[in-house]
């Protein structure tokens, strides 16, 4: 299945063949750089709090734009991949890479901002009907609304089957930006920012 992906590897990654480093799973669930900047560039905050690092495209991208990374992965070889991936690029620097259970570590960082991009299921997950956090394994949910209560920027990244009307039961303030990749559509972000009024539900 990667061989779909490999043709796009310079899409993923522009310094790919500097000798970027990943796993099957990091590499299948990588944005293209593209949309990792177009993701920096409209999340507000200087400390972010990347949730599923993966092997690094969006920790890259946030530190691009001269924000602080808290980088959290919880598989130890994946994070290094992100580590040495990030010093490809020279923002290692500005990125804490952490191995723990993003969900359980949160507590323990300052942060103003924090991005979510959780596994959908692997390849293949475009298929179902409607998605939604609720029918996860893994549901951020009350974790995002808590966060927003607390005023803190936060973005996440969905597929296309995504139910938005999940998020907008949230807070009704959500700025919801579609994304493009290789050529067609690939992914909304979804963004709440703690500089407009968010009267909770």
């Amino acid at each position: 299945m990667m061989i779909k992906y490999w043709r796009y590897r310079n899409q993923l990654f522009q310094k790919f063949d500097k000798g970027i480093r990943f796993d099957k799973e990091g590499f299948e669930s990588s944005k293209s750089e593209a949309v990792a900047n177009f993701l920096a560039r409209h999340l507000q905050g200087e400390v972010v709090y990347d949730a599923f690092t993966g092997i690094g495209g969006s920790a890259i991208a946030f530190a691009r734009e001269g924000k602080r990374v808290v980088s959290v992965e919880i598989n130890s070889e994946r994070s290094r991949m992100a580590a040495h991936n990030a010093a490809i690029y020279g923002v290692d620097g500005l990125i804490e890479f952490v191995v723990g259970d993003s969900m359980k570590l949160w507590k323990q960082f300052d942060f103003d901002a924090v991005y979510f991009d959780p596994p959908w299921g692997g390849v293949g997950y475009e298929k179902c009907k409607s998605l939604d956090y609720s029918s996860l394994k893994l549901n951020i949910l009350p974790l995002i609304k808590m966060l927003i209560a607390r005023g803190k920027n936060v973005a996440v990244t969905v597929p296309l089957n995504f139910d938005l009307n999940e998020l907008k039961k949230i807070n009704r303030h959500v700025h919801i930006y579609y994304n493009n990749q290789y050529g067609k559509p690939y992914c909304m972000h979804c963004i709440w920012r703690n500089d407009e009024k968010w009267p909770m539900p």
